[in-house]
């Protein structure tokens, strides 16, 4: 990871000798400490939220294909972007609206499942896709009603990216982040008796329907604060954690710091890729989904095979 922060710091528009990024007085330290470093916190702080939420989501609804936007925070904060983008409100007031839908979506979906009492994770995920293509809905009549000027604006945001990336997002965000995830990490023995199933975690005196909603809201805070800035990134959450557990396996004490290293590389790869590979900066999202659609592919097949000789 250290050698692909190295690169982020060096690869762009500019190219930067290692020299001059080791020298702090260089005539490059604009380039280096404005708009790379806030660059590579920026994407430090998403692959870190997307890979710890995406692990502990899929251990809370015991599901392996579950993603930190199963329960319609990224279809929430396209909607807040989209709605920011047609009303020509600031950079900042976007991310803003961006934060409140995703959040918003998130509890709907909570408060839907839970409307006839307790709501099996079942329930849970199925209010997530209803909430998810609602608010879907609802963003495609913006872009259709919103003029040709704004279009652009809201479909650029949609594919996720670090473009915009400044210190005062990353003075929001990387607090944010670090601090949640220390939460989640600090709830592991927990996370490692859910995983057995609801039953067993009740025996040993865990609140299960508690500890779950919690760990919703708080994986759902890092997912929403890094959407509210850099956009949607898919699959992330989905692919980084199934990588750990190929690795480490499924103790939390070693699968979320896994996560979270793999995550981050995984993100500076994929903004290193976006910025050189075609000679000109495309989309993080982009990058992650032809990365993600093959690796979800391959769990499909090997859970196909396991099904078959099991």
């Amino acid at each position: 990871m250290c050698a692909l922060a190295v690169l982020e710091l060096m690869t762009g528009y500019i190219k930067i000798p290692l020299s001059s990024i080791i020298n702090v007085n260089s005539p490059v330290d604009i380039i280096i400490f404005e708009i790379r470093l806030p660059r590579l916190l920026l994407a430090l702080s998403a692959g870190i939220a997307l890979s710890v939420s995406g692990a502990t989501f899929q251990t809370i609804f015991r599901n392996p294909l579950v993603s930190p936007y199963l329960l319609g925070v990224a279809s929430g904060s396209a909607f807040g972007a989209a709605l920011g983008f047609a009303l020509s409100l600031s950079y900042s007031g976007v991310a803003g609206l961006a934060f409140g839908f995703g959040l918003s979506a998130v509890l709907t979906a909570y408060s839907i499942a839970h409307i006839r009492g307790d709501a099996s994770p079942i329930i849970l995920l199925l209010s997530g896709i209803i909430v998810s293509a609602f608010f879907s809905a609802i963003t495609s009549f913006i872009e259709f009603i919103v003029p040709k000027d704004k279009l652009p604006s809201i479909v650029f945001w949609t594919m996720g990216g670090f473009t915009f990336a400044s210190r005062e997002k990353v003075a929001i965000s990387f607090p944010v982040v670090i601090l949640c995830s220390i939460f989640i990490y600090l709830v592991r023995w927990r996370l490692n008796v859910i995983a057995l199933g609801d039953e067993q975690a009740q025996s040993l005196g865990i609140n299960v329907k508690r500890l779950r909603a919690i760990l919703i809201l708080i994986s759902t805070l890092i997912v929403s604060v890094v959407i509210a800035f850099v956009g949607t990134i898919g699959w992330v959450g989905l692919i980084v954690p199934h990588l750990a557990r190929l690795i480490i396996g499924q103790d939390h004490r070693y699968l979320l710091p896994a996560s979270i290293f793999l995550g981050a590389s995984f993100m500076l790869g994929a903004d290193i890729i976006a910025r050189t590979a075609l000679g000109m900066e495309i989309p993080v999202g982009i990058i992650t989904s032809l990365a993600g659609a093959p690796f979800f592919i391959y769990l499909l097949l090997k859970k196909e095979r396991r099904t078959v000789w099991n």
